[in-house]
């Protein structure tokens, strides 16, 4: 065998080890958090959600956490006030969908079972092949189970 063809047989070798690794990567599960709250537009409040964002990045550093805020007026104040966009919990389930997460856990910060609650247990449920809407409020009880 040649030089030239070692070479090249060399370098054929590489490129397919290197296209394996590359596709591994890919196809390795991307997951995230979702933290679902209400949503507040007072500086003070939000630092209560903020540390809780923080805590579950210091918690789950292998997952992407991303904030949602369900209310569309405290979104609307935010983006006008403050030129903040944070998504609702369905635009921001449908992104992490489109960058090709596989699995998110939503974490809603309602404490009670409320319209809010089950507005987003009925958006996570139509996510249903990308996390398990199995999750309660704070304050649960079985007498609410449907």
């Amino acid at each position: 065998m040649s030089c030239k063809n070692t070479i090249f047989l060399f370098l054929l070798v590489i490129l397919v080890l290197t296209s394996f690794q590359v596709y591994a990567a890919e196809q390795q599960e991307k997951s995230a958090i979702l933290i679902a709250a209400f949503g507040t537009s007072y500086h003070e409040a939000a630092v209560s959600i903020e540390n809780v964002v923080k805590a579950a990045q210091q918690a789950f550093p292998e997952h992407t956490v991303v904030l949602s805020y369900g209310s569309r007026t405290i979104r609307n104040i935010l983006k006008e006030r403050d030129g903040v966009i944070i998504d609702s919990p369905l635009s921001a389930l449908a992104k992490l969908a489109d960058e090709g997460y596989t699995s998110v856990i939503v974490q809603p910060l309602q404490i009670m079972s409320g319209s809010e609650f089950h507005e987003i247990l009925s958006i996570t449920k139509a996510f249903g092949a990308m996390n398990d809407p199995h999750f309660q409020p704070i304050f649960f009880t079985n007498q609410e189970e449907r």
